[in-house]
């Protein structure tokens, strides 16, 4: 059985490759073949994969390409974790909305919408390739924005995607561990339900049965208090709004903008520039490891939030891998487990188009993922969802197509950007920041290199 992982220079190679070596019973891969067009990388994470199955005594081969049709063909799941322009372009995109007075955050802001431009018709050509030569095999976008690349890969290739997000994927432990205090997540269930960093939990179960309202709410304001002031949502706005249940990561950049973006300005680095010094040590010391035990702490702590980086350094078990392990072991061994993917809607939410992407629960079967019919969204984040996700269609037709026109519109249809003059300005300064990425894109990037050239 034959694993493909592109984007195979990733850091996050190690974490994946460590748990399944875990799970190899459950996941009896044969053959994990690595390929990135970045062959350095590429090669050192290679070369740690061998010595990590050759010490653990597995005997699965591992093969490393810059191929993609040969990486794809013949493989039972693919796994997608590319990143164009790396996390130095994140920095810039990060400091490009910083500096024009908007939120920095690399998928929920305008740096989402450039992230999401460089990594759409990549996406859409995996996706293609395994229509073309895997046809069956199932593809796990762990590309970001997960929303976006699972929509732009549906909408455009027959691939059976599923998009994952750590913060979805993650919800049973979460809401099992930090706000019921209950060790083991499979006594938890959680309804939830939205899109991709925009999700709301809609019912809780504990050992089968619901967990009253007020209680969930108490314990989510309680939980909240305890966190960093970046990582936090108001308690007393947690107690005064009830329901529906704010447990995921986004939700402050909506609610809490301003506070946010002062935290934002004021910080010495972006997220994305402590990332780039972290994986320049992390790949220094990969090529000296064996093993994710030989790996620093502050190298294995990756996440969004504080308490999220804390949990992947103390736990090979967290972040996204976990769920990563969880949506192969469902495809493969029929689990029928209630996880959070990024999947079409097809009627499953009312409010939203069949083929727009949404983040939602349901069971995972080796037949694929059959998403709970949730009907209308809350009312209260109805309005934020349907704008949002009209940003990110847009987004996909403009990047598809290299039209301006709907690049301006997704950015004026973005809740945090709104303006005219803000939109093009982002924009422009987007377009020739990433232009590398972006060859859709070229004559409209000479025409503003142009007019700046007379300004």
């Amino acid at each position: 059985m034959k694993l493909a992982i592109i984007g195979g220079g990733s850091a996050y190679i190690p974490h994946l490759m460590h748990n399944l070596m875990l799970v190899h019973e459950r996941l009896p891969f044969t053959d994990i073949t690595l390929m990135d067009t970045n062959t350095e990388r590429l090669n050192i994470m290679a070369d740690y994969c061998e010595r990590l199955v050759k010490r653990v005594g597995v005997k699965t081969k591992i093969n490393r390409t810059t191929d993609l049709r040969a990486a794809i063909e013949g493989s039972k799941i693919v796994v997608s974790t590319i990143r164009p322009g790396g996390n130095e372009l994140r920095a810039i995109d990060e400091k490009i909305a910083i500096k024009n007075g908007v939120v920095g955050q690399e998928t929920t802001g305008p740096a989402g919408f450039a992230f999401a431009l460089r990594c759409i018709r990549p996406s859409i050509e995996i996706g293609k390739t395994i229509e073309e030569v895997a046809p069956d095999a199932f593809l796990i976008s762990a590309t970001n924005p997960a929303g976006i690349i699972t929509e732009a890969i549906s909408r455009y290739t027959k691939a059976k995607v599923f998009g994952m997000c750590h913060g979805g994927i993650t919800l049973d432990n979460k809401v099992a561990r930090h706000f019921l205090k209950i060790d083991d997540p499979k006594r938890v269930k959680v309804i939830y339900a939205g899109i991709n960093h925009l999700g709301v939990v809609l019912k809780v179960l504990r050992d089968g049965v619901e967990v009253p309202r007020e209680e969930m709410v108490e314990r989510i304001a309680e939980f909240f208090a305890n966190q960093p002031l970046h990582d936090r949502i108001d308690p007393e706005f947690v107690r005064l709004w009830k329901w529906p249940y704010f447990v995921g990561l986004y939700w402050h950049y909506w609610y809490h903008t301003d506070r946010i973006f002062e935290l934002e300005r004021k910080r010495e680095k972006t997220r994305g520039e402590e990332v780039v010094a972290t994986q320049k040590e992390l790949f220094e010391a990969i090529q000296h490891a064996s093993h994710w035990d030989d790996l620093p702490l502050k190298m294995r702590a990756r996440g969004s939030t504080e308490l999220e980086r804390k949990e992947m350094a103390e736990s090979a078990l967290a972040g996204y891998v976990r769920g990563m392990i969880a949506t192969m072991d469902g495809l493969i061994n029929d689990t029928r487990e209630i996880l959070a993917l990024n999947v079409p809607n097809q009627g499953a939410i009312d409010d939203l188009d069949d083929e727009a992407s949404i983040e939602v629960s349901g069971v995972l079967t080796r037949s694929g993922f059959m998403p709970f019919r949730i009907g209308k969204l809350p009312l209260e984040i109805r309005g934020l969802i349907v704008a949002v996700k009209t940003y990110e269609t847009l987004t996909i037709k403009a990047a598809v197509e290299g039209s301006y026109e709907y690049a301006l519109k997704a950015l004026m249809a973005h809740p945090l950007v709104r303006q005219y003059e803000l939109a093009k300005k982002l924009l422009d300064e987007y377009l020739i920041a990433d232009k590398e990425y972006l060859p859709q894109f070229k004559s409209v990037i000479e025409k503003i290199e142009a007019n700046k050239s007379l300004e």
